[in-house]
């Protein structure tokens, strides 16, 4: 039996890639790892645009963040502060990352679709 996909922002069937990547589309914008599906091409245009202005940012300040920590652990082993406090940046990118998704992805789901 094969499992039905749907659109985390009209509820249309689609493959799984295009799901996640309509659930992931900030991620997405920075690391393209699949080609970009039709659907989200075609149908979500204005969701992707948005996604690429809000994503970066918030995906390359994490990125140097991690960078920065990995990098005093490695040097200066002893000093756990700053290494410490970078971990602090990291979660804290991630988790904004996380809060502007599901608001981006809210602001243009269709009315009246559930949020599975």
């Amino acid at each position: 039996m094969e499992t039905i996909h749907k659109c985390p922002l009209c509820g249309e069937a689609v493959t799984w890639v295009e799901r996640q990547t309509g659930l992931y589309a900030c991620l997405y914008t920075c690391i393209k790892i699949t080609p970009l599906p039709k659907h989200l091409a075609t149908r979500h245009r204005e969701y992707l645009e948005e996604a690429k202005k809000i994503a970066p940012p918030i995906f390359y300040s994490a990125l140097f963040f991690a960078a920065l920590s990995i990098l005093y652990l490695v040097l200066w082993p002893s000093n756990l502060i700053v290494p410490g406090a970078s971990l602090a940046g990291v979660g804290f990118f991630l988790i904004l990352g996380w809060i502007m998704r599901v608001r981006l992805i809210r602001r243009h789901r269709l009315p009246g679709l559930n949020s599975s």
